[in-house]
């Protein structure tokens, strides 16, 4: 039997089938009398598009995050354009509030200047200039609170055992789904240690 979904505006969801296949939004209106949505996205093969709206059946859409708002401040940090856009749209249709950068410098200027809590740092392990690891002993040297995890394309024993990361640190593997993103985000986040 097919598991139903109750969608509700705000949720972030994806077009499983059809023409649309992939798309990636949030929805902005239920209809439950016809069993309609209107999602507002983009394919997720072009990030960079127009973000457009397409009014669809429910049946064809699955939902990948809730409407309940997360109240949490997410510091991304990641030199791969497509990548940042991508993590930043999801994390921020789910309710997160975003703060990007593209680089480690760039990521140290809006923690010094921002002045609310930040209670995650996102950020890519390799980057020209100072690498992940680098970014975190700096940001949690200013913000001790905050929580870290990391991405990368490289498999974690790679990065283990050549001793870019410590065993037990938190990882999200590249490439990864919405689904995975915002899996991964929210154990961290309730995770009682930071890294």
């Amino acid at each position: 039997m097919k598991e139903k979904h109750e969608f509700t505006e705000g949720d972030a969801v994806r077009i499983t089938r059809g023409t649309f296949a992939s798309f990636l939004g949030t929805v902005v209106n239920v209809d439950n009398q016809n069993r309609r949505l209107t999602v507002l996205g983009r394919l997720e093969t072009e990030p960079n598009s127009e973000l457009h709206s397409l009014n669809v059946s429910s049946s064809l859409v699955e939902k990948v995050g809730s409407a309940v708002q997360n109240s949490e401040t997410i510091l991304l940090v990641e030199d791969d354009e497509l990548v940042r856009k991508f993590a930043h749209e999801v994390l921020e249709s789910d309710g997160y509030r975003l703060l990007a950068a593209a680089n480690g410098l760039a990521a140290l200027l809006i923690c010094e200047r921002y002045k609310e809590p930040i209670h995650l740092l996102l950020t890519d392990v390799v980057m020209p200039g100072m690498n992940g690891p680098g970014v975190a002993n700096r940001l949690v040297q200013l913000r001790p609170e905050m929580k870290v995890l990391y991405m990368s394309g490289y498999t974690d024993d790679v990065i283990v055992h050549h001793g870019v990361l410590d065993e037990g640190t938190h990882l999200l593997q590249k490439p990864f789904t919405p689904e995975d993103l915002l899996r991964k985000v929210r154990e961290v986040l309730d995770a009682k240690e930071n890294r």
